[in-house]
């Protein structure tokens, strides 16, 4: 048994697992909704994910990731859509497969430890399930040991976790998600109560521990950062739905839609006029200034175009160099230190914008930002209200 047998049993009859052929996805999700009374969180997801992989949803709060994670738990039943673990049918809406028979390890944003048993206990008891005999208590044992030596946790294993501080909670769920004959790791936020460096040591170690144990890892977070460093896949969800999907770095340097641009860290935006369109780049009007920028979605001469790009691809020379496109004059409205950068506030294109600098940056008078840096998407009803109100 594990942290998911808490959760109430549904009346259905569970069915056993299947043998996880070679290569075949551990999870599988087709037209995936989830409605709580009219309000759809969750709508018509579909993804796959294979064993040794870890897939990120990534997206701000309530956009439906946690709720994807809570129903291939089994901790909420699907409207409709079909979850399948191992190729075999756990929810299709009528019916489901309890959650303590998913073979699924889980690790909430609250940690749900077990108050009245110690941090080694908490890792043995999950990792038991409904296993018996005295070698597989000495076998669950030695590795509920080695999970909490992993976690840097060795020498507090006797404690409550009452006397654990909220980030050694979190260690320990982590270590329990991962005991026992688990094949799947759902997290929910694993590493939002700890301190940056511990947060950093963790997710490579957590990331390895994924690879060489050939588990698949669906994890959820809203953390930029965490998402990269973790995926082999990213989702980026926003409104119950997929906005996008692929690899993280090719969704980091070129997203395909306005709003995942703006979610992964694009959010200088400026609205503009296109005026000629070519290849590779095509340039547009703000006022008496030009940008050339490269389109992401198709455009038309005369269209609205959305342009966004990131703080540190902003370049803030004192002087615009001749020939080269992109160099508009500015004005410094802020400028706050950040140790090892600068981020500094600009007035420029008529519009707030803000960039990164090795230096207070006093001095600007232009900025300057490459062709290639800059994205134009289609405006969508976000974008037009956003630029109604600024």
């Amino acid at each position: 048994m594990n942290i998911l047998a808490k959760a109430q049993k549904p009346q259905f009859e569970a069915a056993a697992l299947n043998p996880l052929p070679a290569r075949e996805s551990v999870v599988e999700i087709t037209r995936l909704t989830k409605s709580f009374g009219n309000f759809d969180a969750v709508k018509e997801v579909s993804l796959k994910l294979e064993a040794g992989k870890t897939l990120v949803l990534l997206g701000e709060s309530g956009s439906g990731k946690t709720t994807v994670l809570r129903c291939v738990a089994g901790l909420e039943r699907a409207t409709s859509g079909t979850i399948r673990l191992g190729g075999t049918v756990v929810d299709d809406g009528t019916r489901q497969v309890p959650p303590e028979s998913r073979r699924v390890g889980m690790v909430f944003q609250s940690y749900a430890l077990w108050p009245q048993m110690t941090a080694l206990e908490n890792v043995v008891f999950a990792g038991i399930r409904d296993r018996k005999g005295a070698a597989v208590r000495r076998e669950v044992q030695a590795q509920a040991e080695a999970l909490l030596e992993t976690v840097g946790l060795a020498s507090m294993k006797g404690r409550l976790p009452a006397q654990l501080s909220g980030g050694q909670q979190q260690r320990v769920a982590l270590a329990r998600a991962l005991a026992g004959d688990v094949r799947l790791l759902l997290m929910d936020e694993p590493l939002s109560a700890l301190d940056q460096a511990l947060r950093e040591e963790l997710r490579l170690g957590l990331r390895a521990q994924i690879q060489r144990s050939g588990l698949a890892c669906l994890y959820v977070t809203h953390d930029q950062e965490e998402a990269l460093a973790m995926a082999d896949e990213l989702i980026v969800m926003r409104h119950g739905i997929i906005e996008e999907h692929g690899h993280p770095r090719e969704i980091f340097e070129r997203p395909a839609t306005a709003f995942g641009a703006g979610f992964l860290g694009a959010k200088n935006s400026v609205m503009a006029k296109v005026i000629q369109l070519a290849q590779p780049y095509a340039t547009a009007r703000v006022g008496d200034d030009i940008i050339t920028f490269s389109p992401v979605d198709p455009l038309a001469v005369g269209q609205t175009v959305e342009i966004r790009w990131r703080r540190e691809h902003t370049r803030l020379p004192p002087a615009a160099a001749p020939g080269n496109p992109n160099q508009w004059p500015a004005q410094v409205t802020s400028a706050v230190y950040l140790g090892h950068r600068w981020e500094v506030g600009l007035n420029c294109l008529g519009v707030p914008i803000r960039a990164w600098s090795e230096t207070e940056a006093s001095d600007v008078g232009f900025a300057h930002v490459s062709p290639q840096r800059l994205l134009g998407y289609k405006p969508n009803a976000d974008s037009v209200r956003r630029s109604d109100t600024s």
